[in-house]
């Protein structure tokens, strides 16, 4: 997967759709990851939704956005991605894996790890 293709999977709308913690659903953990990163503006916070297999994934997203026109792109699909409103259009579960889309995003793969719901993030 390209380096813009990745970036723009983290920072733009398919950001908005990582799961976590703090729901019973995919989709309730979507919009918590969402809201998360929505209030404190850092892309580290999505960390703990992800898979440990993702994890590597949103290290090498983060270094590449330190350079400040990485940086800049991507605060700026975050401003766009929390400016609009969050609702789950689709959540399809199948046993421990699932697939969320928000409103205007992407899907999002996801797989339930010890009774909760997180994103799987793949170079694919």
């Amino acid at each position: 997967m390209k380096t813009s293709s990745i970036l723009a999977l983290v920072a733009g709308t398919s950001l908005a759709i990582l799961a976590g913690c703090s729901g019973n659903t995919p989709g309730d953990t979507a919009l918590a990851m969402r809201a998360d990163m929505c209030k404190t503006k850092d892309m580290g916070s999505m960390t703990k939704y992800l898979t440990e297999e993702s994890k590597p994934m949103m290290e090498m997203v983060t270094k590449l956005a330190s350079s400040p026109e990485k940086k800049a792109m991507m605060d700026k699909n975050l401003t766009e991605t929390c400016a609009k409103p969050a609702k789950v259009v689709a959540e399809k579960i199948t046993g421990d894996t699932a697939e969320v889309t928000l409103e205007g995003d992407k899907p999002m793969k996801m797989r339930k790890v010890d009774g909760k719901w997180l994103v799987v993030i793949s170079k694919n």
